[in-house]
C-alpha cells in the first residue's frame, strides 16, 4: 500500500512516504488569485526556492483550486505571511488542505512516491473525527499540482484513494513504543505495562494522552494551549531587559535551540536564559496537570514514566566543527523537576533528539502495520 504520512505544524509540514523517506515543507504561505502573476525567479533549482504551486481538484470541491506562495517564496512576495493557527480547528483552514497535497505531491517529485496513494494525517485528539470526515471529503480524489517556477515547470499527478486521520500525541507514544519495524522498543520496554503520559509540545500547543499497557485511553487525550512559543516570548523579553532590543521571532527561535545569539559580529551564550525560558514551559505545562488528572479519573501517582516529544521539547546545543556542543537541558528535565514535587518516583523521558519527527513517524508505523493487516486478511480469504 502506498501511502504519505503527513503531520501539519505551525512552522512546517513533515512527509513521509512509504519508502521511509522524508522531507519538510514550510508553512509560511501566501494565497493567490489565479490570475496572479509571479515574475520572482528561485534562487537556485530546488523546489524548497521554487514552491509557487497550483493544485486543481478534478472533480467538485469547496477548497480547490487554490494558488499558493509557501516558505522563501512567501516571504520574498509579502511580509504578510499566514501560517496554520492554534485558534481554529485544522480541518476548518484551507491551509491545511493545500499543505496535505502539497505534502503528497512533494512525495511525488522527491521521495519516490507512486502516483495512487492513502492519507494519514495527524491531528489534536479532539478533532480527530470531524477531521477524519472533513479531510477525506476533500482529499480524496484526482488532483494536478503543478509548480510553475520548478525546473522549468513541472506538474504531478495524484490519486488519493483515502485519508486516515489520528491523534498526534497518540502517534509520538507509537514511534517511542515501536521501531519503523513494528517491533517494541528497547526504550519503551519497561512502559508497555502499567500507565504512561505523553505529551507532545508543538510551538503553540501541548497535547496529551495517556497510554494503559501499551493501549491509548481515548478520553485522555487533550490539547492545552501551551507550547514552545511560550518559552520564545519569554526569551525575547529577557533579551530585552539584559541587551535592550527586541529580538525577532526567526532569531529568537535559534536562540532557543542553541542557546546563544547573535550581536553583531560575535556570538553570546545565554544558557541561564534559556533555562529560565524552558523552566516557565514546564511551569505552565504542569500547572494545568491537576485538572487535566482529575477530569479524566486518573491519579498522578499512577504513572510509570511520562514520555515529552515535539520540537518544543529539544536540548539546545549547536555544532562547532565536529563537535556538537549542549548549552541547555532538554524540557523534559524541566517537566521532571516540577513533577517531583507530586510523585518522586515518576521517569521523565526525553524523547531524543529527532522529538520533532515523532508524530510522523507514528503515522508511518501505524500505516505500515495497517498494510501488514490487510496483507494478513488478504492472504487468509485467498487460502478460504
Amino acid at each position: 500500500m502506498e501511502f504519505a504520512a503527513v503531520d501539519i505544524g505551525a512552522s512546517g509540514t513533515r512527509v513521509m512516504s512509504s519508502s521511509g523517506r522524508t522531507a519538510l515543507i514550510p508553512n509560511n504561505a501566501v494565497m493567490l488569485s489565479e490570475n496572479d502573476d509571479i515574475k520572482m525567479s528561485p534562487y537556485d533549482d530546488t523546489l524548497e526556492q521554487a514552491l509557487y504551486i497550483k493544485i486543481r481538484k478534478l472533480s467538485a470541491s469547496k477548497v480547490f483550486p487554490k494558488c499558493v506562495l509557501l516558505g522563501v517564496m512567501a516571504e520574498r512576495k509579502s511580509i504578510s505571511n499566514i501560517r496554520p493557527s492554534v485558534q481554529q480547528q485544522k480541518y476548518l483552514q484551507d491551509l491545511n488542505y493545500v499543505s496535505a497535497i502539497t505534502a503528497a505531491a512533494v512525495s511525488r517529485i522527491e521521495l519516490g512516491a507512486e502516483e495512487t496513494m492513502k492519507l494519514y494525517i495527524a491531528v489534536p485528539p479532539a478533532e480527530v473525527h470531524k477531521a477524519q470526515e472533513a479531510f477525506k471529503e476533500e482529499l480524496v480524489g484526482q488532483f494536478e499540482v503543478e509548480f510553475p517556477k520548478y525546473n522549468g515547470g513541472t506538474t504531478v499527478k495524484l490519486n488519493i484513494t483515502d485519508v486516515e486521520c489520528a491523534e498526534e500525541c497518540v502517534m509520538s507514544m507509537v514511534s517511542f513504543m515501536f521501531t519503523q519495524a513494528g517491533t517494541v522498543s528497547d526504550a519503551a520496554k519497561q512502559y508497555m505495562t502499567g500507565n504512561v503520559l505523553g505529551i507532545n509540545i508543538g510551538a503553540s500547543t501541548a497535547d496529551l494522552c495517556i497510554v494503559k499497557n501499551g493501549r491509548y485511553i481515548e478520553k485522555s487525550g487533550r490539547t492545552i494551549p501551551v507550547g514552545g512559543n511560550i518559552a520564545r516570548d519569554y526569551l525575547i523579553e529577557r533579551i530585552n531587559d539584559e541587551y535592550g532590543f527586541e529580538l525577532p521571532f526567526t532569531e529568537a527561535e535559534t536562540a532557543m535551540a542553541e542557546a546563544r545569539m547573535s550581536l553583531g559580529n560575535s556570538k553570546v551564550d545565554i544558557p541561564n536564559i534559556v533555562s529560565e525560558a524552558k523552566s516557565q514551559l514546564a511551569e505552565e505545562i504542569t500547572n494545568r496537570m491537576d485538572p487535566y488528572f482529575k477530569s479524566i479519573g486518573v491519579p498522578i501517582q499512577t504513572l510509570k514514566g511520562v514520555v515529552v516529544s515535539g520540537g518544543g521539547s529539544l536540548r539546545s546545543s549547536y555544532q562547532e566543527g565536529s563537535v556538537t556542543k549542549c548549552t541547555s537541558e532538554p524540557i523534559s528535565s524541566f517537566i521532571t523537576e516540577k513533577l517531583k514535587k507530586w510523585c518522586k518516583e515518576v521517569s521523565v523521558v526525553e524523547y531524543g533528539d529527532d522529538a520533532r519527527m515523532a508524530d510522523v513517524r507514528g503515522l508511518y508505523i501505524k500505516a505500515k502495520m495497517d498494510a501488514s493487516r490487510e496483507e494478513t486478511v488478504k492472504k487468509e480469504n485467498f487460502q478460504i
